[in-house]
């Protein structure tokens, strides 16, 4: 049985520190350069949505103050990966904290040497 390398391990960590650094910085649209063509999102409770729709859906409607990962697994191939984390993300309303947990799944491609998010599914906890 394959596992993933340590190398792409590392490269799947450096692209959730990018994906988490344009997050702060609410620099949603650049996300795109994370994502294999034909990414998908599966939000909780809605239908599938692929494209600019998906880049859209992942703008959050507040700021974010921080997100913390825990329990976070990687593993996969040469050529597909997955990543699972807990989530604790905490959002400035209005000056107020809003917080929420939840877990997500990266499904990821490679390709040259980069991995990208070709599909992103997340719950968030009640």
């Amino acid at each position: 049985m394959m596992t993933i390398s340590q190398q792409d391990s590392q490269l799947i960590e450096d692209l959730e520190a990018s994906w988490l650094r344009l997050e702060m910085e609410n620099r949603h649209a650049e996300l795109t350069g994370l994502l294999a063509p034909g990414f998908v999102l599966f939000p909780p409770d809605n239908e599938s949505v692929t494209g600019a729709a998906a880049i859209q859906a992942l703008s959050p409607p507040f700021p974010i103050r921080r997100v913390e990962l825990s329990d976070r697994k990687i593993d996969g191939g040469r050529y597909h990966a997955w990543k699972t984390a807990r989530f604790r993300t905490v959002f400035d309303r209005e000056g107020e904290d809003l917080t929420i947990h939840g877990h997500h799944l990266w499904v990821l491609t490679k390709s040259a040497d980069s991995w990208r998010v070709t599909a992103l599914s997340y719950q968030i906890d009640s």
